[in-house]
């Protein structure tokens, strides 16, 4: 017992006559008019995380632990100041039944309330019921999360610091891509497009992590800009997060939305007359029944969310459990003296700061301000359980409970069916008007440091003392929302019946507060703190601001502006702003300019192409439009060279849904259309141009139509389209590279694909064609091999040589009839060459019944492959003739030699309309010596 009276002798003795006990009782919001009545507990869960609180302890409890911790540090001898025990039994009467309140009441913060958090890696959100929603549950950061989303099968390539810093800067972004572009294809269906958006936050959240450990490398030099591009990484997990928690409530359905009741219509009873409703109940109508009331505390809870890090990352406060509040101070009012004490407070209650108008010791006035500067934060991030604890931590439990009023009341007990005889807990605090009227007071009473009037203001709403406090973008839009949800949901209070006096807080100016999400965003837009007008030019903020605001249209012009104007390229930015263009394309929403989501997304898709991730591309292209799609994906393929590598590009197309036959006829047709040289009429068929790097790119072209046996018509066009260019430019082997890829099959295929029907006369006019280039090919190597045998492939007759030997002369007969026997062969091989040359050629001159290059058909085809064709007859014809001469001429045969006259001035096959002026006299001229030869050559044979 003398123990007893010895701890509480200084306690009690620190308040003397002059305590102010309405002062005090302001800041611990329970004032003594409503003495007797329950108060709110403090809660049991944390805001975001769900994490317990250190206990439920009731305010009482709080001014009784608080004391005691005082009467525990002193143990000693106290200052003589006058004792004012009654003081202390008047504060534990204002708060009598208090401890008559069970502690067990699962009341939480901010009208939210966390459902438990699962792993990372096996949450997927899904669209929501949110018809029962309470102000003190909620319902933004946590979906429910099925187990199939993970992101273990991505793997991350290791970026090693000893690589060159554009390579590291391109791995830490391509993994990225990759990760985006599993995501994207593992959910393709537009019911999934929730699960997507939460899928692409943990594929940031996973890239953060995996480059923040990097930037720990030692041998790591590029750190500055690796944390920029963390920094990004940062800012659009946080805009998906956005996007995902406000379009699962706008996509969801509410059937609250549907009964078309309101807050009135709970209140009035079936005879007419007004029921009880409590506070609590009045607003979580409000929040069931309001959408934007809704969604802008979505907004703050995301705000707040955002913040966590900077909490994790802020100075932390480590106190003792049972530390003692303002020790220096009681310190020094134990052993200083009457002159010490004098500039300093006399007494330790939390008011005496403020009565007496002086400071406390200097190392607790430090401590002070650390102290609110770190409960700001955990308010800024929504962890005021955690502000609570630390208030505790550190001996000031009365701060705590004054951190307690806001929270609404409500009495279970009115509305409980049956009539139990235990009552069920109160929760709330029944007097918050009041409370949040002394909080308005002591916030412009002065006194406080900025941080701890921002505390208070952000609690109930006072704009004015938030913003001194805030310094970047997201602070201000949370303090702006803060403001808005509590002017809206005090107006709820105001207007509905059977609110008590000290329930609502009439008295507080709040029709100054900005009440429109529009309005918010140009103030802020106006703000003249350099970081804050920074943070708006954001990328990111800007799609953060439309999204909010559900301005799609501005959206989309905003995010084109911000990767049409840069002047760098941004890999991450256009990524983000492609994917976010397929979730507005995904949900349906009609823009006005879709133009330019298309060109977004055209951008995104050369930018794979640039950057070597073609196996990326096919998914991506696949959401543009037709056109688009053939001309993005030719693009790539354009590229390939590797015939694996051509196929399983093409697999890819196919297994996303895009035109592979009408891909790969662009591509040969884009490839084939492109040549560096004019075409030439000088064509020499036993010598001509080298083939080009570029020759062999259009030919190795003509493979993208062979592996598709439907395209076979296909491989005839464009194959006989690039023969025609080659041979127009002299180039007979190209040509013949290309004929010898078309599979020897192709006519029989093509008849077979036409199922027993007439061929049409454009497909028949193709196949003759075809058919044309054979012959000519044929006759070129024909005529090429006689040239070869004739001037090449000739024995060689044995020299003779005077005065031989009987030996020699032995050996020289011996040569001659080796040599007789070998020209025998050769003129039996060449008559064979000669022979096979001439009927080759002739085949050409006078090819079927309308000629070689010469359509069967009349239709309505191409004009240029018409044009072509008749340069080709042009080109090729006369050439024929004269090589023909030359083998008839040159074997003697010089009687058929001058049949060629008359195989060019024939009406039927009409050679003489494709022979120049000068060509025809060059034929005339050849046939002129052949006749000269018959003429000498007849009176010898005669």
């Amino acid at each position: 017992m003398a123990e007893e009276e010895e701890s509480t002798s200084f306690a009690g003795s620190i308040f003397d006559d002059s305590t102010d006990f309405s002062v005090l009782t302001r800041r611990l919001g329970t004032p003594g008019r409503f003495s007797g009545k329950p108060i709110s507990q403090l809660a049991t869960n944390s805001r975001q995380a769900g994490r317990p609180f250190v206990g439920n302890i009731s305010q009482r409890e709080m001014i009784r632990q608080s004391l005691a911790e005082l009467d525990r540090a002193t143990k000693s001898s106290t200052p003589q100041v006058t004792p004012l025990v009654e003081s202390r039994t008047k504060l534990m009467m204002a708060n009598s039944r208090l401890d008559d309140t069970p502690q067990d009441s699962d009341v939480s913060l901010s009208f939210t309330c966390m459902a438990p958090e699962l792993p990372v890696e096996n949450r997927t959100p899904t669209f929501m019921d949110l018809s029962n929603i309470s102000r003190n549950q909620t319902f933004m950061l946590t979906p429910t999360m099925d187990t199939g989303m993970t992101l273990q099968n991505i793997e991350f390539h290791d970026v090693q610091g000893t690589k060159s810093e554009d390579v590291m800067s391109k791995e830490t972004w391509s993994n990225l891509f990759k990760m985006f572009h599993h995501c994207y294809t593992s959910k393709p269906n537009n019911a999934d497009i929730l699960e997507l958006v939460k899928l692409y936050e943990l594929a940031c959240e996973a890239q953060v992590k995996h480059l923040t450990a990097l930037s720990k490398q030692k041998d790591w030099f590029s750190r500055d800009r690796l944390n920029l591009i963390v920094n990004d990484l940062v800012l659009e997990c946080g805009t998906w997060q956005l996007i995902g928690v406000l379009f699962t409530d706008r996509l969801s359905t509410y059937n609250d939305e549907q009964d078309g009741s309101t807050v009135m219509d709970l209140v009035m009873d079936d005879g007419g007359s007004a029921s009880y409703i409590s506070s609590k109940e009045v607003v979580d109508r409000l929040y069931q029944k309001d959408a934007g009331v809704r969604q802008s505390q979505l907004v703050v809870d995301w705000l707040e969310k955002l913040a966590e890090p900077k909490l994790e990352t802020s100075m932390k406060i480590m106190h003792a459990a049972d530390s003692t509040a303002w020790e220096s101070t009681l310190h020094d009012l134990q052993c200083a003296g009457e002159e010490e004490r004098f500039n300093m407070v006399s007494s330790m209650d939390p008011d005496a700061p403020l009565r007496e108008k002086k400071p406390l010791s200097d190392l607790d006035m430090a401590t002070e301000q650390i102290l609110t500067k770190h409960l700001f934060r955990c308010i800024r991030a929504g962890k005021l359980a955690k502000a609570e604890e630390v208030c505790c931590s550190t001996g000031q439990y009365w701060r705590a409970a004054s951190l307690e009023g806001w929270k609404l009341f409500h009495d279970p007990n009115v509305k409980s069916e049956g009539h139990s005889e235990e009552l069920l807990p109160l929760e709330g605090n029944i007097s918050r008007g009041l409370w949040k009227e002394s909080c308005w007071d002591i916030i412009r009473e002065g006194g406080l440091d900025d941080y701890e009037k921002a505390m208070y203001a952000a609690l109930i709403g006072d704009l004015e003392h938030m913003l001194p406090v805030c310094d970047s973008w997201h602070d201000y839009l949370w303090a702006y929302y803060k403001a808005m949800i509590e002017n809206i949901t005090e107006q709820e209070l105001q207007i509905t019946p059977g609110r008590g006096a000290d329930e609502v807080s009439s008295l507080l100016p709040y029709s100054k507060a900005i009440l429109s999400p529009e309005l918010i965003f140009q103030e802020i837009r106006a703000c003249k703190l350099k970081s804050v007008q920074q943070g708006a030019k954001c990328p990111y903020r800007l799609v953060q601001r439309d999204v909010i605001l559900y301005n799609m249209q501005s959206l989309v012009n905003e995010i084109y502006t911000a990767i049409k104007c840069t002047s760098v390229e941004n890999h991450q930015l256009l990524r983000f702003v492609a994917h976010l263009v397929l979730f507005i394309k995904s949900l349906g929403i009609a823009i006005s300019e879709d133009s330019k989501c298309v060109e977004i997304l055209e951008l995104f898709v050369k930018d794979l192409i640039k950057t070597n991730q073609g196996e990326l591309v096919a998914a991506y292209a696949a959401a543009l439009p037709y056109e688009s799609q053939i001309g993005c994906y030719s693009e790539l393929l354009e590229g390939l060279i590797v015939s694996s590598e051509r196929q399983r590009y093409l697999i890819l197309a196919d297994e996303a849904g895009l035109d592979t036959a009408c891909i790969t006829r662009n591509v040969v047709q884009n490839i084939c259309s492109r040549w560096e040289e004019d075409i030439t009429q000088d064509i020499t068929i036993a010598s001509e141009p080298e083939i080009t790097s570029d020759d062999l790119r259009k030919i190795r072209s003509i493979e993208w139509l062979v592996f598709d046996i439907t395209q076979r018509l296909d491989l005839l066009v464009e194959g006989n389209t690039l023969i025609r260019a080659f041979l127009a430019r002299g180039k007979h082997h190209a040509a013949v590279e290309v004929f010898d890829i078309i599979p020897f099959d192709t006519r029989e295929v093509i008849v077979a694909q036409s199922q027993d029907q007439e061929l049409t006369h454009e497909v028949s006019n193709v196949v003759q064609e075809h058919l044309c280039i054979k012959a000519y090919l044929d006759a070129v190597e024909s005529f090429n091999t006689w040239f070869k045998d004739f001037h090449e492939s000739k024995p060689a007759a044995p020299k003779e040589l005077d005065n031989l030997s009987s030996v020699d002369e032995l050996r020289y007969t011996e040569k001659q009839k080796i040599y007789q026997r070998e020209i025998g062969q050769w003129k039996v091989h060449l008559t064979h060459s000669t022979q096979d040359a001439m009927k080759k050629i002739k085949n050409v001159l006078l090819f079927g019944p309308d000629g070689w290059m010469v359509d069967s058909y009349e239709t309505d085809g191409d004009d240029m492959r018409l044009h072509q064709m008749k340069l080709l007859r042009q080109l090729c014809l006369p050439k024929m003739c004269f090589v023909l001469h030359t083998v008839l001429h040159s074997t003697g045969q010089y009687k058929d030699c001058t049949a060629i006259a008359d195989m060019v001035a024939s009406s039927r096959y009409k050679l003489y309309e494709v022979f120049h002026q000068s060509e025809l006299e060059k034929l005339l001229s050849l046939i002129r010596e052949s006749s000269l030869e018959i003429i000498t050559s007849e009176p010898l044979n005669a």
